[in-house]
């Protein structure tokens, strides 16, 4: 009797974490802070690009990123469950004004290779920590050769290893709308991030700036 009784208990108990979604091991983890790799094109578009073929693309059909085994990219970080490209051209004028707290991450040359197969993103500066007093990270490109008509900028989260939003073919000297707003994030305030870049024309070296700002 007593064995029918912790039968019926245990029955009873798994029914209810079932219900509950808490038995993580029969259900789909959603709070892996991962991107979810089985989403169509059609699914991934309103976030500004395509996966096709298991790779980035962007929403023109261009290969952005290039992914391996398991959603790695070439340089070992996945994609963050908020993933997105946001592209230059779609935005306007800033009408914010310019922010007067600003501190230089990195502000210099370095050769910028093109895009061509997804994999062709380079580390900016060192890794670095964007504050309560300075939330939010800024872009820009002041001067290059010719053929480099634009740069993608690209955010890592290097504490998870997970890449945030892209920034697509920025425009030279470009301000307006070159900025990811309120990277802080006061529950994971010690987190590091890195900027990335790749060149859209061509390759060459380029005259970078970036910066944590109010």
């Amino acid at each position: 009797m007593k064995k029918f009784f912790r039968t019926i208990l245990l029955v009873f108990t798994i029914g209810v974490l079932f219900a509950s979604g808490s038995v993580m091991a029969m259900t789909r983890n959603n709070n892996d802070g991962l991107f979810d790799l089985t989403l169509s094109p059609q699914e991934t578009l309103h976030l500004g690009f395509q996966f096709i073929n298991g790779n980035v693309h962007d929403r023109y059909g261009n290969l952005f990123i290039e992914l391996c085994e398991l959603g790695f990219t070439p340089w070992g970080t996945r994609l963050a469950a908020d993933f997105s490209i946001v592209y230059a051209s779609d935005f306007g004028s800033d009408e914010e004004g310019i922010s007067l707290m600003r501190t230089d991450v990195f502000n210099g040359g370095m050769n910028v290779n093109q895009n061509t197969s997804g994999n062709q993103g380079s580390n900016v500066g060192e890794a670095f920590r964007p504050t309560r007093a300075e939330p939010s990270v800024e872009v820009s490109w002041s001067s290059g050769p010719a053929s480099v008509t634009g740069v993608n900028f690209g955010l890592t989260n290097t504490t998870r290893g997970t890449e945030h939003t892209w920034i697509n073919n920025l425009s030279r000297n470009q301000v307006d709308n070159s900025t990811w707003s309120n990277v802080f994030n006061s529950a994971n305030e010690n987190d590091n991030f890195r900027v990335r870049v790749s060149a859209e024309g061509g390759s060459g070296h380029v005259n970078l700036r970036v910066r944590t700002v109010r």
